[in-house]
């Protein structure tokens, strides 16, 4: 029996800010984050996480209420609760809250938490939220809705509640070297426009009413980011902002540290001047950003790799799509981005 997409954002097209610390939340904060390959933007939920088989996912809803009443989380579950009950099968459903009330937790020092913290008088105002949500959704069969099925629904989501800053959530995205010094202004536009992505995910091919027969089939809406992409996105940001004002890499001294002082600083120079205006070529970036993901690939692949073993495994054809860059700026682009994330 094939899956109906139903309920999917209809009216609001914008990523809330919620929706992204959400993303960000599975993406660098969940036990499972490094298994997590595909976000899958407003489809069958907010957000769903995938690995990159497809085989394993995640069901996430996000609210920004910062205290919604136990029976208001009841209704807002419904849909994990729809998802939980289909064929497909989840790893976990997790809901990401803006905050709760001061009388749902039992200890409220937890913010990431199953149903055994909450307390009982809220369990029920919860449950009974639920109920009567469920019933009045088309999509939710009736002989779903039994104590039996919604206790083990229970039993199995993640309460996560929202205790970050936006630029704590974007820190976790790249594990940056203590030696490398990015100011919030960076890390809140990073966010900025991972949210404004997700935005415009929301608005490729209409869902509503689509079917599915595996979750495989939810790659076809485009409506789907990667780990990769965002690390990416949040690695040319630091590179692009920092990479006139930073001195020479000092792994690069691999390459030429033998050079005089004076000859050193051409070199550097003539570097900067040229990944700069590969940067600012816009006729030809997307050549010079499908360069930069192989680099950070290959680096993230090769952690003991050195500067030449990298340069050695980049695909040619790469190199040879993008102007201005010659084998010494190539070098100074992966010592720089090296720098940032080893």
């Amino acid at each position: 029996m094939p899956y109906i997409i139903s309920a999917s954002e209809k009216t609001r097209k914008s990523a809330s800010e919620t929706e992204t610390k959400a993303l960000l939340y599975l993406m660098n904060f969940d036990e499972h984050s490094s298994q997590i390959h595909y976000y899958i933007i407003d489809v069958i939920n907010d957000l769903s996480g995938h690995s990159v088989d497809m085989i394993n996912s995640w069901d996430v809803q996000s609210k920004g209420n910062k205290s919604p009443s136990p029976k208001t989380i009841g209704k807002e579950i419904v849909t994990l609760f729809k998802n939980f009950m289909s064929e497909f099968n989840f790893m976990k459903s997790i809901l990401f809250l803006g905050g709760v009330s001061s009388t749902f937790r039992i200890d409220e020092s937890i913010n990431i938490f199953g149903i055994e913290n909450v307390k009982s008088s809220s369990k029920t105002k919860m449950i009974e939220g639920l109920k009567e949500e469920a019933a009045e959704k088309e999509y939710i069969e009736g002989e779903w809705i039994t104590d039996e099925n919604i206790d083990i629904f229970l039993d199995q989501l993640t309460f996560v509640i929202d205790d970050k800053g936006k630029t704590e959530y974007v820190r976790g995205i790249i594990s940056l070297k203590t030696s490398v010094i990015v100011n919030d202004e960076i890390l809140i536009s990073i966010f900025d426009s991972i949210r404004d992505v997700q935005s415009a995910k929301k608005n490729n091919m209409n869902v509503e009413g689509k079917s599915l027969n595996s979750l495989t089939d939810i790659l076809r809406f485009k409506r789907h980011m990667t780990s990769d992409e965002i690390r990416i996105m949040a690695l040319n940001r630091i590179v692009n902002t920092n990479i006139m004002d930073k001195g020479m890499p000092i792994c690069l001294n691999e390459v030429i540290g033998h050079l005089s002082k004076n000859d050193l600083k051409d070199v550097v120079e003539d570097c900067k001047l040229n990944i700069s205006k590969a940067l600012f070529d816009k006729n030809n970036s997307d050549n010079f950003w499908d360069l930069f993901g192989e680099i950070y690939t290959l680096i993230t692949d090769n952690p003991q790799g050195t500067i030449e073993k990298i340069f050695i495994l980049i695909n040619k054809n790469k190199i040879n799509c993008v102007h201005h860059l010659d084998e010494m700026a190539i070098k100074y682009l992966v010592a720089l981005i090296m720098e940032v994330i080893i």
